[in-house]
Order: C-alpha cells, then sequence, then structure tokens
C-alpha cells in the first residue's frame, strides 16, 4: 500500500538572491503530487460515500471555524467506516488551507471502487481510511512494506561543491531543529557563500505525532534528500 500520510514536508529550494518566498508563490496553485485509491472493500457504495462527505464537511468545517491547519473526523455509520486527517503547512492562511483541501476534495472525488484514499500537495494533505491507526502512528501495520516518496529536481546547481556543503549543513541543522519545537515545524533560508543564490528550506511533521517520531522521519527525510544533491531541489514525503 502506498504512504498516505504525508508525515514529513521537506523541501529545499534555490533561487536567486532577492526571491522573496511569499504566499503567492507558484507553488501555492495546488498541483497534486501525489494521489492514491485505495481499495478496501464497501458494503454500500452510496453509504460509504455519504460517510466520506460527512468528514469532509467536518474538515473543513474545523479548519474554518477554528482557525486551525490541521483536522481529523469519522463518520461510523452501516459499516462503511470513513476516518480522514488533513493537514495544511504552516505558512498557509486558513483561506488557503481551505483552498488547498478543496483541491484535495477534488482530486479524490472519483476514488469509489473502495474505501481509503490520499492526495499531497507542496502545501496540504488529505487522507481518509477505514481505520483509524494512521491518526497516531505513521509506521501503521497497514502501511507497512511502503518507501518515502522523495523527489529530485532535474537542475544542477552552479557550484555543485559549495552547495552540497551547505545544503548537507542546512538539513543537518532542520533535522534536529524540527523535532524541538512545539509545532514541529520549521521554515528558514541560508545564503550560498559567494554566490548570488539563497536555498529555502522547509521541514514539518504531522501535528498528532511525538518528537521522537518526527526526529526519525526527519533523520531518513536528511538521508533521502542528500542523494537529491547538487539538484536545485528537493522533496521528502
Amino acid at each position: 500500500m502506498l504512504m498516505a500520510v504525508l508525515v514529513v514536508l521537506l523541501v529545499l529550494l534555490l533561487t536567486k538572491a532577492g526571491f522573496s518566498q511569499s504566499n503567492d508563490r507558484d507553488d501555492n496553485k495546488n498541483v497534486p503530487i501525489a494521489v492514491f485509491c485505495g481499495t478496501n472493500a464497501v458494503i454500500s457504495v452510496p453509504n460509504f460515500i455519504k460517510n466520506r462527505n460527512s468528514t469532509y464537511n467536518d474538515l473543513r468545517m474545523q479548519i474554518l471555524s477554528q482557525r486551525v491547519l490541521y483536522a481529523r473526523a469519522q463518520a461510523l455509520s452501516a459499516g462503511d467506516s470513513v476516518f480522514a486527517a488533513a493537514q495544511c503547512r504552516n505558512y498557509l492562511s486558513v483561506d488557503q488551507c481551505v483552498a488547498c483541501f478543496d483541491a484535495g476534495v477534488s482530486e479524490l472525488v472519483n476514488c469509489t471502487s473502495g474505501n481509503g484514499a490520499s492526495v499531497s500537495f507542496d502545501n496540504c494533505f488529505l487522507r481518509y481510511e477505514d481505520f483509524a491507526d494512521f491518526y497516531n502512528n505513521p509506521y501503521v501495520s497497514e502501511d507497512a512494506n511502503i518507501t518515502p516518496n522523495v523527489l529530485c529536481g532535474d537542475q544542477s546547481a552552479s557550484q555543485p561543491t559549495v552547495f552540497n556543503q551547505v545544503v548537507d549543513g542546512f538539513l543537518s541543522d532542520l533535522k534536529d531543529a524540527t523535532p524541538k519545537t512545539s509545532n514541529f515545524f520549521v521554515a528558514s533560508k541560508r545564503q550560498i557563500a559567494g554566490g548570488n543564490a539563497t536555498v529555502y528550506v522547509t521541514a514539518q511533521c504531522i501535528a498528532n505525532i511525538n518528537q521522537a517520531t518526527c526526529q526519525t522521519c526527519m533523520d531518513r527525510a536528511y538521508d533521502k534528500l542528500n542523494d537529491c544533491l547538487p539538484n536545485r531541489e528537493g522533496r521528502f514525503f
């Protein structure tokens, strides 16, 4: 089964100096990175869809009314139980989070052949299943034998030796810092010495795990993203 909980987002971007990482940047267009439709059998497709839509409505209402960027919900009617969770990056406003969530719902609307689905964007993820364990355990048995989703860019840095040194140190610092923050989120930038460029990094663990689990995931992210070097962009999910 494809890993559907987005446990850690770790993104590095190299851009020209003076570029501003605003909330209007291109990667805010909510283009899906990974979509997965499950095949767990349902008793009644109409009832399953009713329960799924109920969780969608609940999640959206929580985000809007409670002004939060992480929410989970469940609907257990008539045996077709649906457990759902959604999380947005901490740099988003609530309105931007709702827009990303709505994009996720639109992507998963055709996942009706079985219970369980997920969609990941740079800015948010949405997942639902017929089991609740994934809420608190990113290594749940149902997700066994999965591998991380690592995406490397296709453009190399113009100064690969310096770039590799800067990024390796930056990622090392970030993997240690992120689990120690109160919300498991860090966003930072670092200048490339002697070059007209800046590295931007964002890291975030899912809201409901503990510090040790976040650290484990950050360690894996660090190892995997080093394999992307000297590419100018990398993502780990």
